[in-house]
């Protein structure tokens, strides 16, 4: 059985992990209206912030 120090760290650690993460999809998504960029670059982007929003979600809902 956690003791409740051990529930709150597994707690600080996984909203750690969600923030890297929506961190990451700000990054990826913030440059896509960037002409420079190619449509494979942007759907790649896409598709890598999609898995990431994925997982996030995943893990909200353990």
């Amino acid at each position: 059985m956690q003791t409740s120090v051990e529930k709150l760290d597994e707690l600080y650690k996984n909203t750690e992990e969600l923030y890297k993460s929506l961190k990451e999809i700000r990054m990826l998504l913030d440059n896509v209206n960037d002409k420079s960029l190619s449509m494979k670059s942007i759907s790649d982007r896409m598709k890598k912030s999609n898995d990431l929003y994925k997982t996030f979600i995943n893990k909200l809902n353990k």
